[in-house]
């Protein structure tokens, strides 16, 4: 769920183009690059939800 804008490795930040030729080899995955990690607001929240949503499902409400 983590998605930093900058490399920990490097100290760069994302780049959606680099990304894509490093995924070159593997269509889908270089194609959700954009809705993955473009908007980092939108698709923390949703991936939080995701989570919740999963532990509910599994674990449910008290």
């Amino acid at each position: 769920m983590d998605r930093p804008s900058i490399s920990a490795a490097t100290g760069s930040r994302y780049d959606p183009d680099e990304r894509a030729a490093r995924m070159a080899e593997f269509p889908l995955a270089a194609a959700s690059g954009a809705e993955l990690f473009q908007d980092f607001s939108t698709g923390f929240e949703e991936s939080l939800r995701l989570l919740v949503a999963g532990i509910e499902a599994r674990y449910g409400t008290s």
